[in-house]
């Protein structure tokens, strides 16, 4: 009797705390949801950045702004339209998710049906709540009734493995075609194999096109990996002082105006006019040091950014940031340069990217067997893609990646053996009130508001186990690069599988076992003669547990993806404290977030695995199954069509759904051994086995499905890695139709030799095996492509060590030759520019030449991007970098009075320059109401579009600013093109006009260097002053509240709002996003100077 009273209370507790997670889970979603709702047409960079940041071929289009204007259209789109702007990942992770409904709509009907009558009607066990629907609600005098699980579970298989097969199928129909458009195959990607374990015999072009020739079309380019030993460590220690100077050189500028306003308000104290609009620095090289540097006169000495040197800044001496960076640059710079002059001496090791002439040569290359010795040349990569390459795990033996693989793994199961202790302590907490009779410290739970020991146990395990399972993506990700994994998808790809590895058993086995032992423990201590009996009946019961997180994860988790919270603090936090500098205001500001397939498709498929382990012991988890994918398919199918952005660099081509049906069938097994083991542990009313034959036909199951995942996963497995040759093919016999049909129309529109001339220079496209003097090994440009000074070779003849990272030379020709005529760039290799791709395939149909060579091989010092001030701070800086052979740039970069930095396009590296938007208030800024004056007051600006009262406040402000000086607000330009230093109000302050003074008299002595300094500065756009409009100082503070939040988003569509003429000089008017090639002649080729002069196209007054 007091067993059952036991049970009962078990029962009726645990469906009390599934009933409470249920309703707080449901309040917070409730609450994300309508958040969401609000902030969604505010915030497009957070809630619909794929509307307006990616290239327009890859944007969605706009949906409605009111509140629920989102769902229909997400509902109505077809989810193929993801595949050409989110590309087959995104596509296949929402067919999963509708697959996981198509399995369990129908066996959530079944059990309802069936199973739930079965375990519920005319039972004689004293169990109530969720609890009575459960496996072990079967009385002992009806074990006949098992025969019914049994049948639901053959059902529910067969049906499993049927859509499993059919969407296999399908998958590879959609990879094969997907991967054989022909945008993708004009791709030189396409047509790129990183082969892995090269003998040194075979590291030299030439023995790889021997090797190749036989295969149709050969060898078009050769990259070959060699050791670089310090090279990449100077070249990132020279990006790290670039950052640092850029955030130092931004500091300078914000402290040079704030003492600039001290004294505009001292000025305006003493009755005086204000400081002219700008002052122009001559600089030269050879500074007097009798004279003072112009900026200390704003920034003294002692207050200039500064920091120590030593271990993690502390220990060391104290140095100014800004010398000390410029210093850093210029000798690293030659440090690389002259270990360039060395790379010859570099041997080559391990690897080679090989680019074919022919899809189909790559794809026979990539399925032979190359040598005669084990893991030589065993691993090969199609599709490679140069952002997908982890440089560091290039030259790794194959023989030590084997080494480094186990290790990894015997790292990866001591992590599983560790983080069992938590875990099972956080299932015990699942069943807290179990012990109380036991263990006497836990009594005050039990005497507690039962409220209490619901949150205890039905809210506190699935947040907890949400937590700790928080950090085991990091810790994994970086155990798979240690396993000499060359590719980021690779990582992602082994990520999944150890990532679900850690979930299933820690998230499923061990809290399963834990939970339901916790409830048996009391039984067992007082009658362990019933522990069979105990065992059948209380396993199940662990199925409370995976209800409440089940509808945990699927109420909170999806309604968290749609708010996105933590992004929305993230970026926020970011602009007001991180976004210090230009990039980092932009990158801010226009980088889209990315889905981690290698830990979104594992907590997607652990809620599959659990559904179908307890779609027969606990039916209605089938139910909650269907609800929560449900959720899941409306909610990420927003979220790929207008929020993630994927980078084409790492799309696997769908290739992490074959993993997820691994999972789905895991799923099977453990719903099918547990249904066996629970039927041998049946027992009649005699105490006797009565389920025998079920649990025999369980173990028939079990390898029948054994034998169908098999076969499945044998079927497809090649053809979810390789493109079959028919259809590469039927592409090579498509392209001659075609250029047989072109022919034919050239044949009936033009003469016999333009006839001849077409022909021949079509049918290249057909290719012949290259020959060894049709090599092409290639040096990248640096960002501009302008300037190849600063990658000067030997001359002289190769030793037969060509250079994949380093050089890589044609057969039969100089290195010497080859790099003079390398550093004449190409318009061509200007597009291939490195830097946010958008959503934009990685390639255009021409392959950069040096696409696969370490940065460190080739790559120039990237541009200073420092924001542009009215008193010409940063001016001064850039031209005292330039002096010193450091690129700079203040090109689309500004700051306000109050020392708020913003961009109007893209980092001046970037070869596809981006207009940004702006002059709006932006983001939860311009919310009506109290929400609105609240964020605004906290962000302690106004923006320009708020109130008219704000307009027509700073409108009266530039009237009067503009009588009172409208005398110094004057610009002049003399005939050098440098504006001259304006006249000086009288009663001036002294000092002023002496620097001033000083500064007019090294202008000529600057402009002698000026054109020497340039020269080793044109791949950073130069600023035309004829082109750029300066702004008076007093009109830029006094106007600056309309441009306070431009580092904020845009917060209504162009299309309800008109544009409006900003005085800023750095803004442009509110518009749509331009995504245009920069025809700027001067941002491509140095030597162009006769464009040197030319407008900035990208000038705000240009549009």
């Amino acid at each position: 009797m007091s067993s059952d009273t036991s049970f009962k209370a078990a029962s009726t507790k645990s469906t009390s705390t599934f009933i409470s997670a249920l309703i707080i889970s449901a309040t917070i979603a409730g609450i994300q949801v309508g958040a969401f709702l609000i902030l969604r047409t505010s915030i497009r960079k957070i809630y619909a950045p794929r509307t307006y940041l990616p290239v327009p071929s890859k944007r969605s289009q706009p949906v409605s702004v009111t509140p629920w204007g989102w769902l229909l259209p997400t509902l109505r789109l077809p989810s193929k339209s993801m595949i050409p702007t989110a590309g087959l990942d995104a596509y296949m992770y929402i067919r999963f998710l509708r697959l996981m409904i198509f399995i369990f709509a129908p066996t959530s009907c079944l059990v309802a049906a069936v199973l739930l009558p079965l375990n519920s009607i005319g039972t004689s066990v004293s169990t109530t709540g969720l609890n009575s629907f459960a496996f072990g609600n079967i009385p002992e005098n009806q074990q006949i009734r098992y025969v019914g699980h049994l049948l639901c579970a053959y059902a529910i298989t067969i049906w499993t493995v049927y859509l499993i097969q059919k969407e296999m199928s399908k998958y590879i129909q959609l990879r094969q075609e997907y991967l054989t458009r022909q945008s993708h195959l004009d791709l030189p990607q396409s047509r790129t194999v990183l082969v892995t374990g090269v003998p040194k015999s075979f590291l030299s072009s030439q023995v790889l096109n021997s090797l190749t020739a036989r295969l149709p079309g050969g060898i078009k380019r050769v990259w070959i990996s060699r050791a670089l030993d310090d090279l990449p460590k100077i070249y990132n220690k020279r990006q790290e002082c670039v950052s640092m100077l850029e955030s130092a050189e931004t500091t300078l500028v914000k402290k040079a105006i704030q003492q600039h306003k001290s004294m505009l308000k001292s000025s305006q104290d003493k009755a005086q006019p204000f400081l002219p609009e700008t002052i122009k620095r001559v600089h030269s090289r050879e500074l007097s040091t009798a004279e003072q540097d112009p900026v200390d006169q704003f920034v003294h000495r002692k207050s200039r950014p500064s920091h120590r040197l030593g271990f993690l800044g502390l220990l060391g001496k104290k140095v100014d940031t800004i010398d000390y960076c410029k210093d850093e640059i210029v000798k690293l710079t030659g440090q690389l340069e002259e270990a360039r002059l060395k790379l010859d001496d570099h041997h080559p090791h391990n690897s080679a990217f090989i680019e074919f002439n022919e899809i189909l040569a790559a794809q026979i290359f990539s399925q032979i067997v190359l040598y005669q010795k084990p893991l030589r040349m065993a691993k090969r990569y199609v599709d490679a893609a140069p952002q997908d390459i982890i440089w560091d795990n290039l030259n790794i033996n194959p023989y030590d990646e084997r080494i480094r693989n186990m290790v990894s793994w015997v790292i990866v199961i001591g992590l599983i053996v560790v983080w069992s202790f938590p875990v099972a302590f956080i299932g015990s907490l699942s069943n807290i009130t179990s012990f109380c009779t036991t263990l006497h410290w836990l009594s005050w739970l039990c005497n507690s508001h039962n409220h209490l020991q619901d949150v205890v146990q039905g809210i506190l395990p699935p947040v907890l186990l949400a937590l700790i399972f928080l950090i085991l993506p990091m810790l994994l990700r970086l155990i798979g690069r240690y396993s000499g994994v060359p590719r980021i998808s690779e990582i992602e790809l082994i990520l999944m599988t150890r990532y679900y590895l850690f979930l299933v058993i820690h998230g499923f086995v061990v809290t399963t076992l834990s939970s339901g032992l916790t409830l048996a423990i009391p039984e067992l201590s007082k009658d362990p003669s019933k522990a069979v009996t105990i065992l059948t009946i209380n396993l199940p019961k662990a199925s409370i547990f995976f209800m409440t997180y089940m509808v945990t994860t699927s109420l909170t988790s999806a309604s968290g993806a749609l708010l996105q919270i933590f992004p929305l603090i993230i970026y926020y936090l970011k602009l007001f404290v991180l976004a210090s500098t230009p990039r980092s205001v932009f990158n801010v500001r226009y980088e889209m977030p990315q889905p981690q397939f290698g830990t979104l498709f594992p907590n997607t498929t652990l809620l599959a695995t659990i559904g179908l382990a307890y779609s027969v012991t606990a039916p209605i988890m089938s139910i909650l199954a269907l609800f929560a994918f449900t959720i899941y398919f409306v909610v990420y199918k927003y979220l790929f069509l207008f929020v993630f952005d994927v980078p084409a660099a790492h799309e696997t081509g769908g290739r992490f759904f074959p993993l997820a049906m691994n999972h789905v069938f895991i799923g099977l097994y453990f719903s099918q051994l547990c249904l066996a083991g629970l039927f041998f542990l049946a027992r009649d009313v005699s105490h006797n086995a009565s389920s025998i034959p079920q649990g025999a036909m369980m173990i028939v199951l079990f390898f029948l499905t054994c034998f169908s995942h098999v076969l499945i996963r044998n079927s497809y497995a090649p053809l979810t890695t390789f493109i079959p040759l028919s259809m590469v093919e039927e592409e090579v016999v498509s392209k001659a139709k075609k250029l047989k049909q072109q022919a034919t129309e050239a044949h009936e529109k033009h003469s016999p030799a333009e006839q001849n001339k077409y022909l021949t220079s079509n049918l290249k496209d057909v290719s012949s095996p290259a020959s060894d003097n049709t090599q092409e090994t290639c040096v990248q440009r640096s960002y501009s492509d302008t300037d190849m000074t600063q990658l000067s070779m030997p001359t002289g003849k190769s030793e037969g060590h060509e250079f994949c990272q380093t050089v890589l030379t044609p057969i039969g020709e100089d290195t010497g030759e080859y790099l003079s005529r390398l550093q004449r760039p190409t318009l061509e290799d200007s597009a291939n520019t490195g830097g946010p791709s958008y959503g934009e395939e990685n390639f255009v149909t021409e392959q950069s030449q040096t696409a696969f060579l370490h940065p460190a091989v080739y790559e120039n010092t990237r541009p200073v991007w420092i924001p542009e001030d009215p008193i010409g701070i940063a001016k001064l800086e850039v031209m005292d970098m330039k002096a010193r052979k450091i690129p700079a740039s203040l090109k689309g970069a500004g700051i306000t009075s109050s020392g708020k930095v913003f961009v109007t396009r893209s980092p001046p590296e970037n070869a596809e320059v981006i207009e940004l938007e702006s002059n709006k208030v932006q983001g939860i800024f311009a919310l009506p109401g109290v929400i609105g004056g609240v964020a605004r007051a906290a962000g302690g600006t106004l923006g320009g579009t708020i109130s008219g009262r704000v307009r027509s406040t700073s409108s009266k402000a530039n009237q009067s600013h503009s009588r009172h000086h409208s005398a110094s607000s004057a610009h002049t330009v003399d005939s050098q093109g440098v504006p001259a230093v304006p006249k000086l109000p009288a009663g001036f302050d002294s000092s002023h006009k002496n620097m001033l003074s000083m500064m007019d008299r090294k202008k000529d002595k600057f402009l002698a260097d000026e054109p020497r300094a340039s020269k080793h500065m044109s791949n950073v756009p130069e600023e035309d002053p004829a082109a750029t409009t300066t702004v008076t100082v007093g009109s830029c503070f006094e106007d600056d509240t309309a441009h306070e939040l431009h580092s904020f988003d845009p917060l209504v569509s162009p299309a309800s709002q008109p544009p409006t003429t900003s005085p800023h000089p750095f803004v442009t008017p509110a518009s749509s996003l331009h995504f245009i090639p920069d025809p700027d002649p001067t941002f491509l080729s140095e030597n162009n100077s006769a464009q040197s002069s030319a407008p900035d196209p990208y000038s705000p007054h240009r549009y």
